[in-house]
């Protein structure tokens, strides 16, 4: 496996429908960007602070050069790959992918590089990244076309001591996607609710997708189901494919019991993998309900 071949198959799974964008997003991201596509801008001759000096140029044919389509393909050249292993970044490279790549184009990008979606995209990213440090190490445009898959094999064998003390530390909760954010524009109805016995209410959020990572195989969740005498028909509420800046409503219907008091609903984001988008808690969505003998 070249270079040009992993571009080739990362390209057909990314949303960036430019060539050239997309080598300064790569490589970027490789070096610690945090936000490789907004901050990469060539028609406004912006580009990240962490590309190495020779993709920072506005020359597109050098960018395009790394997808093999010229016959002065070379791969990496050495002052790119010195950039690579003085500045690549682990977090800030996964992070790109998790927010960049659907739930649909995994599945297809994991088959690209003969590996199993089901050992999980954080996993298959972190692959990804290591072939990018294999090719900067190499004094040779290539690498073993199994070079991924036998990556996760080993890892998931040998779990690393920085995986495992990962889990143990308390870290600050933030997104699991960088750069990934969420805000209530409006709620109807937009007073807190007073209910019957019995009574089934209907409620809508409208939520924005403020944040940099598109919503792809999200659904809200009815985290707080087993605490409170409140029902609905299902826990989960699918989420349409929100990219950024767009809006989607969240609507659930309550079925409330002959319980007195005042009790709540809590819905939160989770992503196709179950995993808990904002585990800060940002995206959680609070109904309280009175509910009695009169309204």
């Amino acid at each position: 496996m070249r270079v040009c071949d992993l571009m080739n198959k990362l390209y057909e799974r990314f949303p960036c429908s430019n060539q050239g964008q997309f080598v300064l997003e790569i490589v970027s991201a490789l070096c610690g960007e945090t936000d490789p596509v907004n901050t990469n801008r060539p028609g406004d001759f912006a580009f990240s602070d962490c590309l190495p000096a020779g993709l920072s140029g506005n020359d597109a044919t050098s960018w395009k050069r790394l997808f093999g389509n010229t016959s002065k393909y070379k791969g990496l050249t050495k002052p790119v790959k010195k950039h690579i292993l003085a500045n690549a970044k682990k977090e800030a490279f996964v992070a790109y992918c998790e927010a960049h790549v659907s739930g649909a184009d995994f599945q297809l990008l994991s088959d690209d590089l003969s590996v199993s979606s089901s050992v999980g995209r954080a996993l298959v990213f972190e692959g990804i990244y290591e072939v990018f440090v294999e090719f900067a190490k190499s004094n040779t445009d290539s690498a073993p076309d199994s070079f991924i898959a036998a990556f996760i094999t080993e890892r998931l064998a040998n779990p690393t001591v920085e995986s495992v003390e990962t889990k143990k530390t308390d870290a600050t909760p933030a997104p699991i996607c960088a750069g990934d954010d969420i805000s209530v524009i409006r709620q109807v109805p937009s007073y807190p609710h007073k209910a019957a016995f019995y009574e089934i209410l209907t409620h809508h959020w409208v939520v924005k997708n403020s944040g940099v990572a598109v919503w792809d195989g999200r659904y809200m969740e009815f985290i707080n189901s087993g605490q409170t005498p409140l029902k609905m028909d299902a826990d989960r509420v699918e989420i349409k494919r929100t990219p950024p800046g767009g809006e989607v409503t969240i609507t659930i219907e309550v079925e409330v019991r002959h319980c007195e008091g005042t009790y709540e609903i809590i819905m939160d984001m989770k992503d196709c993998e179950g995993r808990r988008c904002f585990p800060d808690k940002r995206a959680e969505l609070h109904l309280p309900i009175t509910v009695g003998w009169t309204k």
